[in-house]
């Protein structure tokens, strides 16, 4: 990892892994001409005109090189778990890497991304029969790299080819991670299609949460609970997300492991009741539809009658999933015949709950810094407990795991747990800088206030 190098490379490049990203999960729910799918495309385009325009060059390549990719020779991105799904898919195929062309129309990504999302066959079953289906579709201007096995094809200015797929040991850390987000979305995608709610696979998927964030001082891959640039629209990172933080927000307050787990799985399933809605409405988190569409508001009834109706239901899941969005004092919704104050757990998912909207992508809303989001809540006098909101803080930290931060001594860092200090995490060195911290070091920002100085978050392509 000593040799990567995370600087130089073009926003435009970190922005195409993000798009691309959200065509692949936009294709896979939606119809072709659904505007979720369109306005992906689209933005994989931009970002592919942005490059053009930066570098003079007319392909691009992102290759894979272990768990992370490479643009022009340089690492774009750590393995996380957004870019990992783009990895994942170009294993699946045994690919080294993707290659466009700045003007690949919207038809052939959308090609691209359909075989894609195929399960590997006997017919279709590596990069080079890709290649094929794809050039028989008429779509030339898109293709993959092939791996082990196949010549790979690249723009001159490529790196040389990169390690072929399954060549390096797999990262368990990096398989548990995405086996929580892929457990997540099976059990959303059920209950979208009209199944029930699977609470003990819920808990299940919570306790492997937890291991993955303790295992991001490993140097494995982790969740990013600081800021989420794709759109999602089956709440799957939402829910993760909140439920992450609110795991380690509870291990802040208390020892009780058992409790921390019940209030991560009701974190979980907090908005399960939207899966219920129309798919357009579902990813309303943060939108003015959130307070004004009749159906929106009764999603937290919704989910409390689909817990119920799992049997044998936690009834503090039941009061987080029917009262996250009732105020501190009264008011909110759902509506109550009597006055109903939400209990000082479901106080604290809501403060996650807002803290991830804000610092989540929402329709056209860039994502918002998580520094900005905290002190937006705290100007909030209203809709949120402020002693909850301050516990919260202290235990998550100013900057959650998962938010890349550059020093004043010249390194760029992510922040794998927090401290006693809110505002100076334990942070891993992604490049290096003049502390001496060696790429993959750990830094402790608390101990470390007279050399080293944070100097902010790195801002989000």
């Amino acid at each position: 990892m000593s040799e990567k190098t995370y600087s130089r490379v073009p926003r435009a490049a970190l922005a195409l892994i993000e798009h691309l990203v959200a065509g692949l999960v936009a294709c896979r729910i939606h119809e072709p001409a659904h505007p979720r799918v369109v306005a992906a495309l689209s933005q994989v385009r931009d970002a592919l005109h942005e490059l053009r325009t930066e570098t003079g060059e007319q392909a691009f390549a992102l290759l894979v090189q272990g768990e992370a990719l490479l643009f022009q020779g340089k690492v774009t991105v750590p393995a996380n778990i957004s870019a990992a799904r783009l990895l994942e898919a170009l294993r699946r195929w045994r690919a080294a890497g993707i290659q466009l062309h700045a003007d690949v129309p919207d038809q052939e990504l959308a090609t691209l991304f359909r075989i894609l999302l195929r399960s590997p066959d006997h017919v279709v079953a590596d990069a080079a029969a890709v290649n094929r289906a794809l050039a028989e579709l008429g779509a030339l201007a898109v293709r993959l790299v092939p791996g082990q096995g196949g010549e790979a094809a690249r723009p001159a200015n490529a790196a040389p080819p990169a390690t072929a797929i399954g060549a390096a040991s797999p990262n368990p850390s990096r398989s548990l991670t995405t086996a929580v987000r892929d457990g997540v979305e099976e059990m959303f995608s059920a209950i979208t299609a009209g199944q029930g709610v699977d609470v003990a696979r819920a808990r299940r998927c919570a306790e492997s949460l937890l291991t993955a964030l303790d295992a991001a001082t490993t140097g494995a891959e982790t969740l990013d609970l600081a800021q989420q640039p794709l759109e999602d629209p089956l709440l799957v990172m939402h829910s993760l997300r909140c439920a992450g933080l609110a795991m380690i927000a509870m291990r802040g307050m208390t020892r009780d492991g058992e409790l921390v787990l019940r209030v991560g799985t009701a974190a979980l399933l907090h908005d399960v009741g939207k899966l219920r809605l129309p798919i357009d409405l579902i990813a309303a988190e943060g939108d003015p539809r959130e307070e004004e569409d009749p159906a929106v508001r009764q999603h937290p009834t919704i989910g409390a009658e689909l817990l119920m109706q799992a049997g044998a239901v936690d009834p503090l899941a039941l009061a987080i999933v029917f009262g996250h969005h009732r105020h501190p004092q009264t008011g909110g919704h759902p509506d109550t015949p009597h006055e109903h104050r939400p209990s000082r757990f479901t106080q604290l998912v809501r403060v996650c709950d807002r803290f991830e909207s804000l610092t989540a992508r929402r329709n056209d809303r860039p994502p918002m810094s998580p520094s900005l989001a905290w002190r937006t809540l705290a100007a909030d006098e209203v809709l949120l407990d402020k002693a909850m909101l301050r516990r919260v803080v202290e235990a998550v930290g100013v900057w959650p795991v998962g938010a890349t931060l550059q020093l004043s001594s010249g390194e760029t860092t992510r922040v794998v747990r927090p401290t006693r200090d809110p505002a100076a995490p334990i942070v891993r060195v992604l490049s290096p800088g003049s502390a001496g911290t060696p790429p993959g070091g750990l830094l402790d920002l608390s101990r470390t206030r007279g050399s080293t100085v944070l100097i902010g978050a790195v801002p989000t392509p």
